[in-house]
């Protein structure tokens, strides 16, 4: 971890077509098949997609953090993509992109929220637990890359 690692505030706002270029880093650096830059230019105008990112601010200018895409739909939303660039991880980023959607999405009438995540991924396992998550299911061979388990997860918004 580097000096820059120590984040003293983070903001959340709505993720701009802007922001792609410090999201795509992330995106490569996080995951095997990351998602491609004209995925999240078609979810910025998707109607039933929301995009928030994680940002510091600094004398360098805004940061981005991590940030999250999430479907609503007939009152159920869909986390479908998550991270926190590498140097960050470890740091509540992730925590408070979870809290802010939750409280986002309860104030908009949702019900429940759904994810999948890797079966290998313990960690991310271990903070949506933390968030009241609970496995409902298992989507077999989800992952076209490894072929890995899903373990889909889910939580009433209260």
């Amino acid at each position: 971890m580097n000096s820059l690692a120590k984040i003293d505030e983070i903001f959340i706002r709505p993720m701009h077509q802007e922001d792609l270029h410090d999201v795509m880093l992330i995106e490569n650096a996080s995951f095997p098949s990351p998602w491609p830059r004209n995925l999240f230019i078609r979810e910025l105008g998707n109607p039933i997609s929301d995009l928030f990112v994680a940002m510091s601010s600094g004398r360098a200018g805004d940061l981005v953090l991590g940030y999250i895409v999430c479907w609503l739909v007939a009152g159920d939303v869909h986390i479908h993509n998550v991270a926190v660039h590498p140097h960050f991880r470890r740091g509540g980023i992730a925590s408070a992109l979870l809290e802010y959607v939750l409280s986002y999405y309860q104030q908009r009438g949702a019900q429940t929220i759904y994810l999948e995540v890797r079966e290998q991924n313990r960690p991310a396992q271990e903070l949506y637990k933390k968030f009241q998550f609970h496995p409902v299911g298992l989507r077999h061979r989800y992952y076209s890359d490894t072929e890995e388990d899903a373990i889909v997860m889910q939580r009433p918004i209260v």
